[in-house]
Formats: C-alpha cells, structure tokens, sequence
C-alpha cells in the first residue's frame, strides 16, 4: 500500500492491545493514547481511523461487556478477530528491592490474585486504567516501593526488570479489529449479532429455535441489560457463517420477525489474510 493505515489501541505503549494490533498489521501507524474501547470504536466510527483493535473476551474473566455495549451503538463492524496468549509477569525497577504495593488494571490483578496472595500478602493491589499504564507509571514517577502487573513487552518497553513470570495459569485473550467496510464471505466465516426479545413466554427458546432450524452452528451467546428497567436483556450471539449466506439471510429474516430488533455486528473470516483487503493486515 502506497499509504499507511492508522490503528487505534488501548495504550499507553506496551499494551496487549498494542501487541495484538503489531501481529495483525504490518507496516501501520498506531495510535496509543486511547483509554477506553469506547473511544477507539469511536474514532473509526468518525473515520479519524482506518481500523481499531479491541478486546472483547478473555478467558478467565469473561466479556468486555464495554466493547459489547459501544458496537452496539455504533456503525463500526468486525472485520476479523485474534486471540492472543496473555502471560501477565511481575516487573518492577531494576534498583528496587523492597515492595508495598502492586499496581494494574483491575481484571490483572484479579487473574494474578491467588498469586499476590501468596507471595505478597502485605502489598496493596492499586488498579488502574490498563497493564501498560501501570508499567509506564512505575517507570516514569520512579516508584521503587512498587511492583507491576504487566505483559514481558509492556515490561521491556518501559525498562523494567521481570521478578516473576507466568503468575496466573491458561489465559488468553480474544480482541477485534472493527472498521467501517463490508467484508465478502469466504466459506470460512463466524458472524455476531445482537437482538432483543418481545416479552412473550418462549421468547428466547423460539429465537434460538431459528439457528438449530438452519442448522447454523452457535459458538456464544452473552446477554446483556438494555439499561432501560431492570431485567430487560438484549442477546449478543456468535455463529458459524457470514450475513449474506443463502440459508444465514434466511435465518434471519425469520429471527426479526421473532424479535424486537436485530442488529449485525459484523460477519467476518476465520483466517485473515491479505486477500481480504484489509489494510495491511497479516496472514495469521
């Protein structure tokens, strides 16, 4: 590409997201400073970027039902998805010896919990906006009395020695890349949606009915408040095919006359490659 496409991520430098997005694009131009998938998701609704990459689920702590909530209300779609292994360590400033707290983002201080417990009874866990932030925080303000709950990159890009590795057991981490074009199926496709329900008994049964009927394969299915009363649920749903498959346009049509709404969030390929014209995006 004679022009270099712009991604967005959640930073500061260092980030998951950042390593996520690197794997995906090569050549691009990032953009760091974002603090929320909101804001990210925003900016490639506004077209200030070609592509954002955002977490949307991870193993251990479940959905970024943040993520969830601002693809709902935006006209951003998914383009592709990658699940990146997450080996959070323990960093901290190479002259620093003694600790009284660990800083991170919340969720890492929840997966490395049993660990901290146990090694580190009499530190305070302090959250903060993400890994990366945390690392660059101890790094900047030269906190020797902290330690850092962070990724090996994030730890290298802000000069920080490891203590420990590997705190927390499986984890990984499913992050989307959204943009504003259309992508054409493949053959090898997952989509996600979102609907509501009519209050009616069997409301949620008749509409996943329509999916078995189809013989179209669900891969997750996460409900969500709709923020209007309490228990009113809208459903996000992740199935095996693309929106302008035969029997998936089918399928739906079928579910909006069930439902109070449907919403497509995004059909997209189970592998990306060039070939799928986006950007300068990586075969995985």
């Amino acid at each position: 590409m004679n022009k270099k496409v712009l991604v967005g991520v959640l930073g500061p430098n260092g980030s998951y997201s950042e390593e996520a997005a690197l794997k995906l694009f090569s050549g691009c131009d990032l953009r760091v400073d974002y603090l929320t998938t909101q804001s990210v998701i925003e900016d490639v609704s506004r077209l200030n970027l070609d592509y954002g990459v955002v977490p949307v689920e991870n193993s251990i702590q479940g959905i970024v039902s943040a993520t969830l909530d601002s693809l709902l209300t935006s006209r951003v779609g998914i383009l592709g998805e990658i699940i990146l292994p997450i080996h959070h360590v323990l960093a901290s400033l190479p002259s620093a010896k003694r600790f009284n707290r660990v800083i991170s983002h919340e969720q890492a201080l929840s997966q490395c919990s049993e660990f901290l417990r146990t090694e580190y009874p009499k530190c305070v866990l302090e959250p903060v906006a993400s890994t990366s932030y945390a690392a660059n925080k101890v790094s900047s303000e030269s906190l020797l009395d902290s330690l850092v709950v962070c990724s090996e990159f994030a730890a290298k890009t802000y000069g920080l020695k490891v203590v420990s590795s590997n705190l927390s057991s499986f984890n990984e981490t499913r992050f989307l890349i959204v943009g504003n074009e259309l992508t054409m199926p493949t053959g090898f496709d997952k989509s996600m949606i979102a609907f509501g329900l009519i209050d009616k008994p069997g409301a949620l049964y008749d509409s996943l009915k329509v999916f078995k009927d189809y013989d179209i394969n669900l891969s997750r299915i996460e409900s969500r408040p709709t923020k209007k009363k309490l228990g009113d649920y809208l459903f996000y749903v992740d199935f095996t095919g693309h929106v302008l498959d035969e029997l998936v346009i089918k399928a739906l049509n079928e579910l909006k006359a069930l439902t109070s709404f449907v919403k497509v969030l995004g059909s997209y390929p189970k592998n990306l490659n060039k070939s799928f014209n986006l950007g300068d995006i990586n075969g995985l």
